[in-house]
């Protein structure tokens, strides 16, 4: 049996940031097995977030590297913990477009390897949040844990930009991994114009085509509840008759999410053209009706192409 206790001794110091840690922990060492329990505060730290290279996106969950064999070394010891982590009121944090000041407490229990789960909050005690340009201020903001995995806590965030008379807002709540965004305003109004006012500041009537094309990609990207209908309410502004989020192939071929805009310049000729949301993905793409069946389509962008289509109706 051991003690482990200090107060205010640097933990962290790196590029990314410095924090200082008070722990008072208790280890007991058996044949096999070493058990760790108390607490650790984190009076003071400032972690500063690597910013991440454009397009960048999470690995696919079912990917595997192969590049070189991995050998599963055997555990000779088991590691339990149940330790409660405390933050101080001068812990900071900085990255992907977040800035704030963070408190509360988690206590993390782990019985056995890769199954730790967490019990508290994690509150956001002054915050702010960029996103197309503006800076939005955080009023609510925590991480919660009711014996959830440490990776997928639930979230409760509001996020305001408040302008002379009008008040708009992200709502965010659901799990880490599958979050779930809306927009709110006071006083009401549709959610095409919440979107408008966020992203520009003003009404989506006043709008430009250019702007409206940004707020169409503004609804695809943040995963807005109803983006898909948000998308169309600004279309139909502007008098285009398709938009919806597609796939478009890159250089590579690989398919990515692309927001379409498509419109009838008369009954037999169509002009659409796709955004990509996540990768710079651009294709611009008419389709002339010669008859009942046959089409002729022409492509230009990453894939740039000429067909000739047949369709059949059943």
């Amino acid at each position: 049996d051991g003690t482990v206790s200090g107060e205010r001794f640097q933990l962290l110091k790196l590029p990314l940031g410095r924090a200082l840690a008070s722990p008072q922990l208790e280890l007991e060492v058996g044949e096999g097995r070493v058990r760790v329990a108390g607490e650790v505060a984190v009076p003071e730290a400032t972690i500063r977030l690597p910013e991440l290279p454009e397009g960048a996106v999470q690995a696919s969950p079912d990917v595997v590297v192969v590049d070189r064999p991995v050998q599963e070394r055997e555990r000779r010891w088991r590691v339990e913990t149940d330790v409660n982590v405390i933050f101080g009121d001068v812990v900071r944090v900085e990255g992907y477009g977040f800035s704030g000041r963070l408190g509360g407490n988690v206590r993390v229990v782990e019985q056995r390897p890769g199954a730790a789960l967490a019990q508290g909050e994690v509150r956001i005690l002054d915050g702010r949040y960029e996103a197309y340009g503006q800076k939005l201020t955080i009023t609510e903001g925590r991480l919660f844990y009711a014996s959830m995995p440490l990776d997928n806590p639930g979230l409760d965030f509001r996020a305001v930009r408040t302008l002379t008379d009008i008040t708009v807002g992200i709502r965010v709540g659901g799990r880490l991994q599958t979050p779930e965004v809306s927009l709110f305003s006071e006083p009401p109004m549709e959610q095409s114009d919440q979107l408008a006012y966020l992203v520009l500041g003003r009404p989506l009537s006043s709008a430009s085509r250019e702007e409206a094309g940004s707020l169409q990609s503004a609804a695809a990207s943040l995963g807005l509840a109803g983006g898909g209908r948000i998308a169309r309410q600004i279309g139909a502004e502007f008098g285009l008759d398709v938009v919806e989020v597609g796939a478009e192939s890159d250089i590579a071929g690989t398919e990515q999410a692309a927001l379409v805009l498509g419109k009838y310049l008369s009954p037999r000729l169509y002009i659409q053209y796709a955004v990509g949301i996540w990768e710079a993905v651009n294709t611009v793409r008419i389709r002339y009706e010669l008859g009942r069946h046959w089409m002729l389509e022409a492509a230009s962008g990453p894939q740039s192409s000429t067909d000739l289509l047949y369709s059949i109706e059943r």
